[in-house]
């Protein structure tokens, strides 16, 4: 009966560490653009699926900027503008509900939680945020 007791105990526990291996980090995967807001002189403007990108004649979809959170901390993604494609290579942390990306010398900071993704960052006076959801 012992025996019988230790490879079942020793089954539930392989089964446990399979699960959680296949699981990996819930924040790991496919983010899709979802609005950016630019705040200029204290105004914000808010753009969102739909509408017209406030950088020219792009109609803003969910595949306008991707994001892809991989393991080992690297991140790709993927932004279309004025029809063309520019995939981009970085890396993130994530520290509770605190995410940092970057990629090259630009790095954005932001918060990740219940699968939305907001990063903001301010360069010569004007603020853009952007909203990512998980796929």
């Amino acid at each position: 009966m012992k025996k019988v007791l230790t490879i079942a105990l020793c089954f539930v526990l392989a089964l446990t560490c399979l699960s959680l291996v296949a699981c990996g980090d819930p924040n790991q995967g496919t983010y899709n653009f979802k609005s950016v807001s630019m705040t200029v002189g204290g105004t914000t403007t808010t753009y969102n699926i739909g509408d017209v990108a406030p950088w020219g004649d792009d109609v803003l979809a969910a595949d306008t900027n991707v994001l892809e959170l991989k393991a080992n901390g690297v991140m790709v993604s993927s932004s279309k503008v004025a029809g063309n494609t520019v995939p981009q290579e970085g890396t993130y942390t994530i520290d509770g509900e605190n995410i940092t990306m970057t990629v090259g010398t630009s790095t954005m900071t932001g918060t990740i939680k219940d699968g939305i993704i907001s990063t903001s960052t301010t360069t010569q006076g004007v603020t853009l945020t952007y909203v990512y959801e998980k796929a």
